[in-house]
């Protein structure tokens, strides 16, 4: 299986070139994929916002389940903090 960090990366990667659609699935399967003890908080928090920010270009729904994920795992807003999400 591949990692979070893995995932969400070449969801980045994606969404800088344009693919937008394979940016979003990739990033659903980071954000949803089961954390293991081995997952730094950080991935995850990070694969979720990749997700919700792939829906919002794509001027799709963000479901408030996503969002709450997305806050649960990353309590301080380190992930958001990173600021590097490709601009579109």
């Amino acid at each position: 299986a591949h990692g979070t960090r893995l995932l969400y990366r070449m969801a980045d990667v994606l969404m800088a070139l344009g693919r937008l659609e394979d940016a979003t699935a990739l990033y659903e399967r980071a954000c949803l994929q089961p954390r293991s003890s081995e997952t730094p908080t950080v991935d995850a928090s990070r694969a979720c916002l990749g997700y919700v920010v792939a829906l919002d270009r794509s001027e799709r729904a963000i479901p408030a389940a996503l969002l709450r994920r997305a806050r649960s795992v990353d309590r301080g807003p380190r992930a958001i903090d990173l600021l590097d999400f490709p601009s579109p």
